[in-house]
């Protein structure tokens, strides 16, 4: 019997479907479909991506990539063997100096849900070896736009990871996923004092892990309280202190949660006249400038429910903005 290797080149061109080939020893030996809902639910479940090549040139498709994924909410690692920091983001030399990265600091995550090539074709195999090497196991391998290479879709294929060639994740995600709100980094809701209120329960761990600290250095260094409440500390002018006009969010992958629920706030929720104004205060909500207030609402279930940013409204320590009642989650996720 015949031994197959096989690996998989899955690619869209033209808007035609995505193809898996099967070769051996360059003769094609099977042919299949993947299937634009597999790879939606793929992306569906993915929380973080790795950039190699990463860089925040203004202009560069890597860094129109890089921004548009932590607008959506990614935790993104930046990979680029000289750059100290992207995206106001620590930067990481290589793939392995990541895997390590997150065995200590994150061992629940020993990898990125993907691995994304900003490099030239003849350095993606190079790649595909440090990610088998290092034991990473993401659920997608994926080279950009104008990228391929076989020898790197054999190797990350035989350690059963799916290969991504010659498309933009940003293009495909913004496919699969349309949002109406785009945050822009703008920084307007960074603004004013007292109001990046800090959860106890899940902003506290995120922050001592990310910062390498104990509660009590990061209430000498970074919070205080205020109306019983553990809050952010402003800077200089009077804004919250890790917002940069340069670089927007320097602590963006361990930004509390109600950062993250921004734009969909409990007010903006129940109140049109509410969710008027912050259209007009915040850039990324006019990229859904047609969006109905009910629409809004059902984008705003879906999200906060998905990514479990609700607080009950007995917790003492979260933010107003995020608290429901019981009632209040059930419409919820009948609008869901």
């Amino acid at each position: 019997m015949k031994k197959y290797t096989f690996y998989t080149i899955i690619y869209t061109k033209k808007g035609e479907a995505a193809r898996l080939l099967c070769r051996t020893d360059c003769r094609t030996i099977a042919m299949f479909t993947l299937f634009d809902s597999q790879l939606k639910e793929v992306l569906r479940n993915t929380k973080s991506i790795a950039i190699v090549g990463a860089k925040d040139k203004e202009g560069q498709p890597v860094d129109r990539v890089g921004r548009y994924m932590l607008s959506r909410g990614f935790t993104v690692y930046p990979i680029h063997p000289v750059r100290k920091n992207v995206w106001g983001l620590e930067t990481f030399k290589s793939i392995p100096e990541l895997a390590e990265y997150l065995k200590i600091h994150s061992p629940q995550e020993s990898s990125p849900d993907i691995i994304c090539l900003f490099r030239a074709s003849e350095y993606c195999y190079e790649h595909a070896i440090e990610t088998k090497e290092s034991g990473m196991k993401p659920k997608i391998f994926w080279l950009q736009e104008g990228i391929k290479n076989e020898d790197a879709a054999k190797c990350v294929q035989e350690l059963g990871i799916r290969y991504v060639e010659d498309l933009c994740v940003k293009i495909e995600y913004e496919r699969f996923f349309p949002k109406n709100f785009e945050c822009d980094l703008c920084g307007v809701c960074c603004e004013g004092k007292n109001g990046i209120v800090v959860d106890n329960h899940t902003d506290l761990p995120r922050l001592l892990n990310y910062f390498h600290c104990t509660e009590e250095e990061l209430d000498a260094q970074y919070t205080h309280i205020h109306n019983n409440k553990r809050v952010i500390n402003s800077g200089n002018d009077g804004n919250c202190l890790f917002y940069d006009k340069e670089k927007a969010c320097t602590i963006h992958t361990a930004r509390p949660d109600i950062c993250r629920a921004w734009p969909y706030f409990r007010g903006n929720i129940i109140d049109n006249l509410s969710y008027d104004m912050a259209k007009s205060d915040c850039k990324g909500l006019r990229h859904g400038k047609d969006l109905t207030h009910e629409d809004f609402k059902k984008e705003a279930a879906h999200y906060l429910l998905s990514e479990k940013l609700t607080k009950n409204k007995s917790d003492s320590s979260s933010a107003n903005a995020l608290k429901y009642s019981d009632d209040e989650i059930n419409l919820m996720k009948e609008w869901k």
